[in-house]
């Protein structure tokens, strides 16, 4: 995506980088890594000396569909610290956002909302909804018409 634009309209920004296709998880972008070791935490300013390999810390939250931008400047405890604040309630504010748009989570439902009780003759006014991958939304002779 072309974002020269923005530079049109603002003239006194700079672009530092540009992506395009942050759902695309083929190919790895990692940014602020360095050295392996001797590297501070952008966060918390802690130096640490190595990342978990199943653990990732994602340069943009993933919630906002982000499976490729990876940025290796952050602890292991900040970055669970932040998933587990901030990402998880930055989610669910973005979540009307993210069912219409279909961008995806994790897990098999990707995008979830749960607020029912157990109990299925007990009511609370609450709702529960759950999006597939894949399983659009819209009705498919709606998605014709916009290139899908």
């Amino acid at each position: 995506m072309n974002m020269d634009w923005i530079l049109e309209c603002c003239p006194e920004y700079e672009i530092l980088i540009e992506f395009d296709n942050i759902e695309n998880k083929d190919k790895k972008e990692i940014h602020g890594l360095k050295e392996r070791g001797n590297t501070r935490c952008i966060f918390c300013g802690m130096p640490f000396d190595h990342w978990r390999r199943k653990d990732v810390a994602h340069a943009i939250s993933e919630c906002v569909g982000n499976k490729k931008l990876i940025n290796f400047c952050e602890c292991y405890e900040c970055n669970h610290l932040f998933g587990e604040i901030a990402e998880n309630h930055l989610g669910k504010f973005i979540m009307p956002y993210r069912i219409i748009n279909e961008v995806y989570g994790k897990g098999a439902y990707k995008n979830v909302v749960k607020d029912m009780p157990v109990e299925k003759n007990l009511s609370y006014g609450t709702y529960r909804f759950e999006q597939k991958k894949n399983d659009s939304i819209f009705p498919s002779e709606i998605c014709v018409g916009y290139g899908r």
